[in-house]
């Protein structure tokens, strides 16, 4: 049930490797600029969240007042971390898609693409944005219907764990995105097959999500994530999908020629 749980401390050994640390920079510092700013607007709209609820709950449910917003308060965390990550993720995506690959080549032993300039990298942008925004069509729909039911009294009782929940599976495909796009599988494939082993990549996310709960550990978390997600790609997708990015790249060296 948790070994997805697992890839993600695997994540934070896999980032101390030799000739891996130089790659983890760049996100870790887009991380901590991106949290900062997480902590502030989480501190300021848990109080308004409490007025509300103060303002709003049915009088027979007053009795519980301590519970409803213990589970508000979890909800808005989780809403904000799973918010901020995105953010980060977003700017830091080119780098993240390259720690990926390099922890690829790493765990298989051999590239698995020709190694990319810095420039070469930030010309991958448009491409992560497209990503970005088929991420962000299937996560409002989704996100829009979890958050009325903080609004609906007694619904919001559950509402806390439901957006843990939806939150950990969208965490996870935040990070799957970065070597399924490295192999050119679409994100309609990509879910399709998350979707074979929903508590393996749920159970990712859920870890992921509360590690970026906790001081100094979240700086660590969105490369670790990378990297603890690399692997349970390695381990439990590339083999579906390696003959058909390799398809491609021959299909694209012939049109080149």
């Amino acid at each position: 049930m948790f070994k997805g749980a697992e890839y993600l401390f695997k994540g934070f050994k896999l980032i101390t490797k030799p000739g891996i640390k130089r790659y983890v920079v760049i996100p870790m510092l887009i991380n901590i600029l991106v949290f900062s700013g997480f902590i502030s607007c989480a501190y300021h709209y848990t109080g308004i969240a409490n007025g509300w609820l103060e303002a709003h709950l049915p009088q027979w449910l007053q009795w519980i007042h301590w519970l409803l917003w213990g589970l508000f308060v979890i909800g808005i965390l989780f809403f904000f971390v799973y918010i901020f990550t995105i953010i980060a993720n977003i700017i830091a995506a080119p780098f993240n898609g390259f720690l990926s690959e390099k922890i690829e080549t790493l765990l298989v032993g051999k590239k698995t693409e020709e190694e990319l300039s810095m420039i070469e990298l930030c010309l991958l942008l448009p491409k992560t944005i497209v990503r970005q925004f088929q991420l962000a069509f299937y996560f409002l729909p989704r996100a829009i219907i979890m958050l009325i039911l903080f609004f609906i009294p007694g619904v919001n009782v559950v509402a806390g764990i439901s957006w843990f929940l939806f939150s950990s599976w969208m965490m996870t495909i935040q990070y799957l995105d970065y070597p399924f796009d490295n192999h050119n599988v679409s994100f309609k494939e990509m879910i399709k097959s998350m979707k074979k082993n929903y508590m393996l990549h749920t159970s990712f996310g859920m870890m992921t999500t509360l590690l970026s709960l906790v001081p100094i550990v979240n700086l660590f978390v969105i490369p670790a994530a990378v990297a603890g997600i690399t692997a349970l790609w390695v381990d439990n997708h590339s083999k579906n999908f390696i003959h058909q990015d390799q398809h491609h790249h021959v299909n694209k060296t012939n049109k080149h020629d």
